[in-house]
């Protein structure tokens, strides 16, 4: 039972995130219809262009710290709060939960390979924004089965002290 929840809590972390290979969006997703409509209109074309770029960037770090297996700087991306949550296909963890998961990914996996069209970013307030992207993704394990996954996650990113973090998440495995 115990090892079956390291997988579980390790798979869980998996789809949050992929390898950075988009393959349709340009650099930042700040195009017309990329940024949400009727959000803090104090903040000008160039600011909004800005946060989304952070929080792009944010997201591929967190996607290239899952592709290297690293477990602890995958874990420096998201707040240490009691805010934070992550929900996936209807199951809440919070942070300890999270961490605990994260750090048994690479006791569980040997290969991790994700692909996304875009990192869609909507840009909220000034500090906070959410990123979100529709996945396929190839685990294999040390016994070198391999699980082939589709889905969609998003992560609702915060600014605090001048560094985005992202601290509310949810993702979606298609059966």
């Amino acid at each position: 039972m115990k090892n079956l929840l390291l997988v579980t809590y390790a798979f869980s972390l998996f789809i949050m995130g992929c390898h950075n290979q988009e393959r349709s969006l340009p650099s930042t997703s700040t195009d017309k219809g990329q940024v949400a409509q009727g959000t803090d209109q104090k903040l000008s074309e160039g600011e909004k262009k800005d946060a989304a770029q952070a929080v792009r960037s944010l997201m591929v770090s967190y996607n290239d710290a899952m592709d290297e297996l690293d477990a602890e700087k995958m874990l420096t991306y998201f707040m240490d709060s009691p805010d934070f949550v992550y929900t996936r296909n209807g199951k809440r963890r919070r942070y300890e939960e999270f961490v605990e998961g994260g750090r048994n990914l690479p006791k569980v996996f040997e290969k991790l390979e994700c692909t996304y069209d875009s990192i869609y970013v909507d840009v909220i307030t000034h500090d906070v924004a959410i990123a979100t992207v529709a996945f396929d993704e190839s685990l294999t394990n040390f016994k070198k089965e391999k699980i082939d996954i589709a889905g969609t996650m998003s992560w609702t990113a915060i600014k605090r002290n001048g560094k985005w973090l992202f601290i509310h998440g949810h993702s979606f495995q298609e059966f």
